[in-house]
């Protein structure tokens, strides 16, 4: 009999490959995943999660029009002291920040989690509050009072002059130091001294006159118009050479610009772009960390604060140089670099959530306390209502359930304004339903919109009702309480298309034995003491979960299985006339021919394909001695191909290292490129390893997975494709998920005992009706 193979079937598979392209660059950007907020006007965050292949990035912007008059760059320090050290958050809850970010490097006191200093220099409103560092290489940021941002290496020199005419600088302005040299400290510093135990000496200056000098004493009080120089007398001895009580001094302060013409001035590390061109890097800090930055565009009138998270899998982090990179791609002409690693923090608010949070995944896994930070303040006065958002759980809600919909208003200038939401009048179109106390009744499936009135003001929502539930799900299958504790609740139903909705408590019905809790609004509550199994139910569906009030003996209880609606494309069918029509088998590893059973059953299996079906697909690599017993056209995974046939299109992908990126990164961009260009209805997709993170060999990146699943969507689902994944798995398995059916493919067992365990599955293909089954390889009565 003659064998039809792929490579001479043209009329039928043209086959796409993968190595028809090639990539030159090392490393290459996958995917952006870009969102963007307004926090106020002139200020907005834009969020970019980019996949590349060596990873993951989750890149945050702030981005501030300093055009505006009224938003204002801002440096926060701790109010109790300038050597004392708060987290970001906080800076920004006690300034009314917008958005903030951690900004200089510092250096932390030994066993003392709050205090430091800045490495860098500190200007507040025209006072020199700590000077420049004696460190290289860092640079420093300057901000006058028109906004004008500068970044450049900046020092500023101390000096003091005894009435004797002898001069010596000034190592330190407020700053933790070794003392080696002379170091000053003023009321910002904080209300007292460190005091002169052991060699160090203290001289107290007031009115520009020495009033003490102190040996072996307690710290005293920081004069209101002075200061205190202190030094090691085994290291420095000008002090108490060149001074004496009631002698005058002079300090000299200078700087270049002067700093008195300065709003702020705080220090950064390396200069990491000047007048659109990379910098050589001056601070050291090599490697891939979590990152900070800030700069401006060309005109100055555009400010930006920076952050790339790392050291984690939502992010790796970045190098100086793709920092650079970065700032210059987002539009800066200028640019610094800022502490990062696991100081790495933004947080913002909106007029939308006023409440002001972390943005990003510090790498820490908590806020590390800075010693400052620089953030954006607006002025802008509060006006009357100007628009409206929208709010709800979520977009998607089942028919004959309820939704609660929210109204947040805003002025001109996006600030929040205050309204009564029971003066909010809503309408819908689109699907029927009514409103009662803000609150949307669905009564008919489909796409509909929903407007909010408020005087002459509206807003849309756009919701997809969907059909009654393929199954309900709760959060826990375990509930422990006591009498008259709360614990929240939440249903999530699915249909039969896998679009999912969460579900009210009370658009549910409840079965709850012995009557020892109750179902109020969102939560469940205990009453008495006891256990049972409470069971919710919602059209054909249920849904059950363990109770154990004021105990957590539930070793005895099992639970019963939920009630759950089929596929309805899980059906057995047959091929209709007609010329795009046809089936095909869908099977996994092949067994290795060590034994003459394994050898006839694999003959059995394969002939079963040649009489059945069109063509013969497996979700891993097939021998030679297997390609020869097929008579059938057949596909399988060799390396990522695309091949179309009687109008359906078969997609292989190679995930074998547990995602695809680790496999080959560069089948990401062949997949993209492709997949925009299918014409075919049906789509079918086969992969060697499981998808589920959690599974064995499944994707270790759930962010990737995550991305396939979307661009599966995006590019397929959403122009009303027929989506079929199929992967090697244990077990024959289906998961319904936002229009996509993704179906395990069960493995032969090793042992060939018992012959109804040997399975593969058919998918009958009429026009874009599409079935599929779980088949037996052996007919068993």
């Amino acid at each position: 009999m003659k064998k039809y193979k792929i490579s001479i079937l043209i009329a039928l598979f043209i086959i796409f490959n993968l190595f028809s392209y090639s990539f030159a660059q090392d490393k290459f950007i996958i995917h952006d995943k870009i969102t963007e907020e307004i926090l106020t006007k002139g200020v907005t965050r834009t969020n970019i999660h980019r996949f590349t292949n060596e990873g993951w990035l989750n890149i945050n912007v702030i981005k501030a029009d300093l055009s505006n008059k009224n938003i204002n760059v801002e440096l926060f320090t701790d109010p109790r002291g300038i050597n004392y050290m708060s987290n970001v958050l906080q800076y920004a809850q006690n300034n009314d920040a917008v958005a903030a970010i951690n900004a200089d490097f510092f250096q932390k006191v030994r066993g003392v989690s709050d205090r430091g200093s800045s490495i860098g220099p500190i200007v507040k409103n025209g006072n020199l509050i700590s000077n420049t560092s004696k460190q290289q290489g860092m640079s420093s940021i300057l901000i006058d009072n028109s906004n004008n941002v500068i970044f450049k290496y900046w020092d500023i020199q101390l000096t003091i002059t005894a009435p004797n005419g002898n001069s010596h600088p000034i190592k330190y302005m407020n700053k933790y130091d070794s003392l080696d040299s002379i170091v000053l400290y003023d009321r910002n510093w904080g209300t007292k001294s460190m005091g002169s135990s052991g060699s160090t000496v203290e001289v107290v200056v007031e009115d520009n006159i020495v009033k003490d000098i102190r040996r072996n004493m307690e710290p005293v009080e920081i004069p209101e118009n002075g200061y205190i120089l202190t030094t090691l007398t085994d290291y420095n001895t000008f002090l108490i050479d060149n001074f004496k009580i009631g002698d005058p001094i002079k300090l000299d302060i200078s700087a270049e610009p002067n700093f008195e013409n300065l709003k702020y001035a705080l220090g950064a590390g390396t200069l990491l772009v000047k007048d659109g061109e990379i910098q050589k890097f001056t601070d050291g800090i090599k490697g891939v960390h979590p990152r900070t930055a800030i700069g401006v565009d060309a005109s100055g009138k555009t400010f930006y604060m920076v952050t790339v998270d790392g050291r984690q899998l939502v992010s790796k982090g970045m190098s100086e140089l793709e920092l650079a990179n970065l700032m210059i791609e987002l539009g800066a002409y200028n640019a610094v670099n800022l502490d990062g690693g696991g100081s790495t923090t933004l947080v913002s608010k909106s007029f939308a959530d006023p409440e002001i949070k972390v943005i990003n995944y510090p790498s820490d896994g908590f806020l590390r306390k800075v010693i400052n930070s620089i953030g954006i303040t607006t002025s802008a006065p509060k006006e009357d209502v100007y628009g409206l958002l929208i709010e709800s759980k979520s977009k998607n809600i089942f028919v004959n359930t309820s939704r609660s919909f929210t109204v947040k208003a805003y002025d001109k200038n996006f600030n929040p304004v205050d309204i009564d939401i029971n003066k909010i009048k809503w309408s819908v179109s689109g699907v029927k339903g009514k409103f009662k106390n803000n609150k949307f009744f669905p009564t008919s499936t489909g796409h509909g919109t929903i407007t909010a009135t408020y005087k002459n003001i509206s807003s849309n929502y756009n919701i997809k009702v969907l059909d009654l539930p393929s199954s309900i799900t709760i959060n826990t299958k375990n509930i422990n309480i006591k009498s008259g504790q709360t614990l929240n609740l939440y249903i999530t139903g699915k249909d039969s298309q896998g679009y999912s909705a969460p579900i009210n408590l009370s658009d549910v019905k409840w079965n709850i034995p012995k009557n020892i809790c109750t179902i109020e609004d969102n939560y469940i509550k205990g009453l008495k003491s006891g256990n049972c199994i409470i069971t919710a139910s919602f059209g054909q569906v249920n849904t059950h979960a363990i109770v154990n009030v004021d105990s957590n003996e539930n070793n005895t209880i099992k639970l019963p299985d939920d009630i759950t609606l089929p596929d309805p494309l899980n059906k057995n069918s047959s091929v209709l006339e007609g010329k795009n029509n046809f089936s095909f088998s869908v099977f996994s590893d092949t067994l290795k021919r060590d034994t003459l059973a394994k050898n006839l059953i694999m003959i059995k299996t394969l002939d079963k394909f040649n009489k059945n079906n069109n063509i013969a697909t497996f979700v891993s690599q097939i021998n030679s001695t297997d390609k020869n017993n097929l008579n059938i056209p057949y596909i399988d995974i060799t390396k990522p191909s695309l091949t179309n046939f009687k109008e359906s299109t078969f997609i292989t992908l190679n995930n074998k290292n547990n995602g695809l990126r680790a496999s080959d990164a560069k089948q990401w961009l062949w997949l993209k490129e492709n997949i925009k260009n299918i014409k075919s209805k049906n789509i079918f997709i086969l992969l060697p390893r499981p998808l589920e993170s959690n599974v064995k060999g499944g994707f270790k990146d759930i962010y990737e997975l995550q991305l396939f699943k979307d661009t599966l969507y995006e590019n397929l689902v959403k122009q009303n494709k027929n989506v079929f994944v199929f992967y090697n798995n244990d077990k024959f398995n289906i998961n319904v998920e936002n229009g996509i059916r993704y179906i395990g493919t069960p493995k032969f067992p090793n042992t060939t005992r018992d012959l109804s365990k040997f399975k593969y599955i058919e998918v009958i293909v009429n026009g874009e009706n599409v079935t599929y089954q779980e088949k037996n390889v052996f007919d068993i009565k």
